[in-house]
């Protein structure tokens, strides 16, 4: 047997690849971003913008306030 196939490391079954979970933990990192500037624009926009999208005040101060990993 060729000696990079004896020391090639071995996935266990049913495990995902490393670049799996780098994707999936770059998708998360994404979303938070996302959230996070959506949440600051959020703060910005005036009563005619809010309501334009259907949003009291309060309602926009409640989600601006939301941490970037909550939903």
């Amino acid at each position: 047997m060729n000696r990079l196939h004896q020391h090639a490391p071995r996935t266990p079954a049913g495990a995902a690849p490393a670049s799996h979970w780098f994707a999936r933990g770059w998708e998360a990192v994404s979303t938070w971003r996302d959230r996070s500037r959506g949440r600051d624009l959020l703060g910005e926009l005036d009563e005619r913008m809010l309501k334009d999208i259907g949003l009291s005040h309060a309602d926009a101060i409640v989600e601006a306030g939301k941490s970037f990993w909550q939903r």
